[in-house]
């Protein structure tokens, strides 16, 4: 087996291993999450040093070190930098809640890759050129698209309990426990109320492209709804802790 290995990647994470080296948490469609070391990458002038930078997508040279165990990059071909994200308070802490749920989730379970790296890469586009409410609806998709794919969240569609279907105008309820959704008459105590508004955008999330489920309104307490089911979801079905989301959903709109 051939020790070089070129593949394509969104890099989520950048941390410094001594003075001048980087590791890199990488985002591949074939493999996942892999982690790899870009040796010199603080140095003012290697040619790493801008191309190692968080969100950037782009074609990796790794190396593998058999007696170290160690994987290298040789190289970085960058195909697009993602520059207005870290240049922009709001898009970046959008932009670092993305990563974060996909790094803490290990990529979403696989063992298809192809979809989260290619929803993370649409996203990243859409938050760099749109504007906050836009963003909003950009994180919020998502958020909904990675946990609906993963089996994190249960069908928008139908009761998760007796398989009824539900009605465009009916609310429903989320249990964190199991992540489903339920009808009135399978709720059980502890059980969150949602919004037929905040279900359109589930069943967006379910059944459109990324485009059209963008075009969804919204407005500040549907928003309230879509933070408190993405929150009960990740810190109770999933038990995942992550600052990037309280931080960017404190954020203001403007």
């Amino acid at each position: 087996m051939s020790r070089a290995s070129v593949t394509e990647a969104l890099i989520l994470r950048a941390s410094r291993v001594g003075e001048y080296h980087k590791q890199l948490l990488l985002l591949t469609p074939d493999t996942g999450l892999v982690k790899a070391l870009a040796f010199g990458a603080f140095k003012g002038k290697s040619r790493l040093v801008s191309a190692s930078d968080p969100y950037s997508h782009a074609r990796i040279h790794l190396y593998r070190n058999p007696v170290r165990d160690l994987l290298k990059i040789t190289d970085i071909e960058v195909i697009h930098t993602y520059e207005g994200l870290r240049n922009d308070l709001e898009r970046s802490y959008a932009a670092a809640l993305l990563a974060e749920l996909v790094a803490a989730s290990y990529g979403g379970g696989g063992p298809d890759y192809r979809y989260p790296f290619g929803l993370l890469r649409r996203c990243l586009m859409v938050l760099e050129t749109g504007d906050a409410r836009a963003g909003r609806r950009t994180v919020f998709q998502f958020l909904l698209r990675f946990l609906l794919h993963a089996g994190f969240l249960g069908s928008p569609g139908e009761c998760g309990r007796c398989g009824v279907d539900f009605s465009p105008s009916q609310e429903v309820f989320f249990y964190s426990r199991d992540g489903e959704l339920m009808c009135g008459s399978c709720a059980v105590e502890g059980s969150l109320p949602v919004s037929p508004g905040v279900r359109r955008h589930m069943e967006g999330a379910s059944k459109f492209p990324l485009s059209r489920a963008l075009e969804i309104g919204t407005d500040t307490s549907l928003e309230q709804g879509l933070v408190r089911l993405l929150r009960d979801l990740l810190q109770i079905t999933l038990n995942l802790q992550l600052k990037s989301f309280e931080i960017y959903f404190g954020l203001p709109v403007v």
